[in-house]
C-alpha cells in the first residue's frame, strides 16, 4: 500500500544562520569590485549553493529582501546589479534597493516574468540610467521607456 503525503513548501521566511552565511558567500563571489557590479543572474542555480543543497529563489519576497540587505551591508557602492533569469514576477523585494545601493545606475531585469507596469511603482525612486527588461511579458507593452527610467545628468 502506498500512502500519499502532501509535500510542504520550504519555509522561506525563516532562514538559519548557516544558510544565510552560504548566501552571503555566494553574493560576495558574484561581486566585481573593480567594476562595482553585482551579478545575481540565475541565482537559484548558483553552483556553490546547489552543491550545498541550498535552494534560494530570488522570486520569493523574503529571499530577495535578504539579498538586498546583504547588498546594503556589504556592497552599498555597487553601481549595477544583474537580476536576470530569476523568474521575478514581483519587484516588492527590491523596494529598499534605493537605500541599500544609493549609487545604483544600472539594473538588469531581463528574462524574468514581470507582467504588469504596476510592479515598477515598487522601485520608483531609483536613480538608474539603464534598465534592461527584454524577455519579460511587460516589455512588449512598453512604448516609452523614459517613463520608467529617470536620466540624471
Amino acid at each position: 500500500m502506498v500512502k500519499a503525503v502532501p509535500s510542504r513548501a520550504p519555509n522561506f521566511s525563516k532562514l538559519d544562520d548557516a544558510t544565510l552565511d552560504l548566501v552571503r558567500q555566494a553574493v560576495k563571489r558574484r561581486h566585481n569590485a573593480a567594476q562595482q557590479t553585482l551579478d545575481l543572474s540565475d541565482f537559484s542555480h548558483d553552483p556553490e549553493l546547489t552543491a550545498q543543497h541550498v535552494f534560494f529563489p530570488l522570486n520569493r519576497y523574503a529571499m530577495l529582501s535578504n539579498v538586498v540587505d546583504i547588498v546594503r551591508k556589504t556592497f552599498p557602492e555597487v553601481i549595477a546589479v544583474d537580476l536576470s533569469k530569476n523568474r521575478l514576477h514581483a519587484l516588492e523585494g527590491l523596494s529598499s534597493l534605493r537605500k541599500a545601493a544609493p549609487a545604483l545606475k544600472g539594473l538588469n531585469l531581463s528574462n524574468n516574468e514581470i507582467r504588469g507596469m504596476s510592479e515598477f511603482d515598487k522601485v520608483r525612486g531609483l536613480a538608474i540610467q539603464e534598465l534592461l527588461l527584454a524577455g519579460n511579458p511587460v516589455s512588449s507593452s512598453i512604448k516609452d521607456h523614459s517613463t520608467l527610467v529617470r536620466y540624471d545628468s
